[in-house]
C-alpha cells in the first residue's frame, strides 16, 4: 500500500470515527431523556402521596363505600348501591380556616 491509499484509508477512517461519535452524541440524548421520563414514572407510581381513603356506610341500604378527601369536601356522592345521595358536611378544627374546611 501507497502513502496515497494509507492517507485515503485514514481519511475514510476519520470520517467514519467523526460520523459514530455523532451518532453516540444522539444517542446520550436519547438516553437521558428515556432516564429523565421513567425517573418521573417511579416518583408517580412509588410517591407517598397516596390519597386517603375514608369509610362511610350508607344508611339507605348500608353498603360501605370508600370516599377520598376530595369527594368529602364536594359534599355529597350518591350511593351505588341504592343512589340515595349521601350528604357530608366537612369541616375542621385547625386555626388556619377558621372551621370553613381546609381546601
Amino acid at each position: 500500500m501507497d502513502n496515497k491509499e494509507l492517507l485515503e484509508t485514514i481519511e475514510k477512517l476519520e470520517r467514519r470515527v467523526t460520523a459514530l461519535e455523532e451518532e453516540l452524541g444522539t444517542l446520550a440524548e436519547q438516553m437521558d431523556e428515556i432516564e429523565d421520563t421513567v425517573g418521573e414514572l417511579a416518583e408517580d407510581l412509588y410517591s407517598d402521596d397516596e390519597e386517603e381513603l375514608f369509610d362511610v356506610q350508607c344508611p339507605g341500604c348500608g353498603e360501605l363505600i370508600q370516599v377520598d378527601l376530595g369527594i368529602l369536601q364536594e359534599g355529597s356522592i350518591d350511593c351505588p348501591g341504592c343512589d340515595e345521595v349521601l350528604e357530608f358536611e366537612f369541616g375542621c378544627d385547625c386555626d388556619e380556616c377558621a372551621g370553613e374546611g381546609c381546601k
